[in-house]
């Protein structure tokens, strides 16, 4: 079952197919604009003449739309593009003063530091033996064993 628009909208009749034809004044007032704006972006093919001095109502309003919405961005627009030029020039700053590094390079160090601490770590049971001597092998067992889990702990934070 197809249904229309007016039947969807709740509307008794479909809008009117033949709105009548206006002036540039009337399209103006219409609008909100200057009548001087309608006559200069008529030749631009903004509103549609359908007579001299007269302009099709639906056409014409389509037409403002698409017009407006495509050349004039919004102060929304304009805020985020000012952010981020501003955002853009504290970075090219931070980076000439070298507070900013490459994450290629933070990732490759943290790696690192992050395998150092963990090979130490993983050493402390046999370091433990070594100092302990009296220390059985089910006991230095069990420290390795809360190393392990530790490190495991501390793996599984950020997941």
């Amino acid at each position: 079952m197809t249904r229309s628009v007016a039947d969807l909208l709740g509307l008794d009749s479909p809008p009117p197919s033949n709105l009548p034809a206006v002036d540039a004044a009337t399209m103006a007032d219409i609008l909100g604009i200057a009548e001087s704006t309608v006559r200069r972006l008529a030749p631009k093919g903004v509103f549609r003449r359908v007579g001299v001095n007269t302009f099709d109502i639906r056409e014409s309003v389509r037409g403002w739309l698409a017009h407006t919405a495509k050349e004039k961005p919004t102060d929304a627009d304009r805020a985020r593009r000012e952010r981020a030029e501003a955002d853009l020039a504290e970075a090219k700053a931070a980076k000439l003063k070298g507070e900013l590094v490459p994450v290629a390079e933070a990732e490759a160090t943290w790696t690192g530091i992050c395998r150092d601490i963990r090979s130490g770590l993983l050493a402390v049971p046999s370091r433990v033996r070594a100092r302990l001597p009296a220390l059985t092998t089910a006991e230095v067992g069990v420290i390795d064993s809360e190393v392990r889990l530790a490190l495991t702990a501390l793996g599984d934070a950020d997941a």
